[in-house]
Formats: C-alpha cells, structure tokens, sequence
C-alpha cells in the first residue's frame, strides 16, 4: 500500500518584497496550519517524507506539520515543485520516490493540488483551500504502479470546514 497525502498552504501574505516565491504565512496561516496539522495527526500515523516546494509559505507550512506530527521525519525541498503547471506532471514526482517509503505528504499550490485532489475522488468541483488536504491510497508495491485505476481510499479534509467549527 502506497498512500500519497496532498496538502495545500496555508493563508499567505498576498504581496512580498521577494516576490510570489517569497510570501509568508499570515497569522490565520499559521493558526489554520496548527489546527489542520492536528486533523492529520488523527487520520495518518507515519509519514516517510515530507516533499515541499521551495516557496516560503509551502516550506513554513511543512514545517509546522513537521513539527506537530512527524518530527522525525525529513523535508525535502522540490524546486519544480513550485512551478507544476499540470496535474499529470505530479505523477513523474511519485513514480521517482524511493520505493522504502510508504506515505510521502507534497506541500504545494493550486490550481493543481485541486485538480488532483478532484482526480482522486472523482468529485471535480472540489477545491483546496488553503491547508487542506487529501489522503489518497493506493493498492500497489512500487510508486509506478499508481495510477487512477488502483485508488483505494480517499479522504478530504477541507480546512474552511474545520476552521468554521472551530471558531
């Protein structure tokens, strides 16, 4: 069993001095980001890898989930990562990854964490806010046996949802 774990950040800042690649979390980004990490912490036991875009509000949130739920797990940054432009391009990512890993969490961006997460649960008018995420798990061995055929369970944890009840 493969299981790919798709989190979009969290709020930004809109505007940076360093430009898109270098806006940061707002206050809501980080608060939303702790509360959503919980909400992981209850679904997923073990993460192998962390694999984040290099974009300061992709690696602040990995980080905070790192540091609430997976400690000891590594982050490693993916500079093509921030620029995916297709949802079928994210597929040459995971058929890369290590076959010893079992559960890898991507931290990135729309529009195509939400064209994936709609991929994998076939529902396609979804749409990740931000710090929201997807679980979805795979009834295969090797990474480049994924495909849309051999889905075995999804989940959807909107953060609007969360963040609404929590208020």
């Amino acid at each position: 069993m493969k299981t790919i774990i798709l989190l979009r950040h969290s709020y930004a800042k809109q505007k940076s001095d360093t430009g898109d690649i270098g806006r940061v979390l707002t206050k809501r980004g980080i608060k939303l980001a702790k509360l959503m990490s919980c909400e992981l912490k209850q679904r997923v036991k073990e993460v192998d890898l962390i694999v984040s875009s290099i974009s300061v509000r992709t690696k602040e949130t990995a980080a905070i989930f790192k540091q609430k739920v997976f400690p000891k797990v590594n982050i490693k940054e993916n500079k093509a990562l921030y620029r995916l432009y297709s949802a079928d391009l994210f597929f040459d990512f995971v058929y890369e990854l290590d076959s010893s890993y079992d559960t890898v969490l991507f931290v990135g961006h729309n529009p195509v964490f939400t064209s994936l997460a709609g991929y994998f649960t076939e529902q396609f008018a979804i749409y990740m806010h931000p710090a929201s995420f997807v679980i979805a798990s795979f009834d295969v061995r090797s990474w480049t046996d994924i495909n849309l055929l051999v889905v075995k369970n999804v989940i959807y944890v909107n953060s609007k949802i969360i963040e609404e009840q929590n208020q």
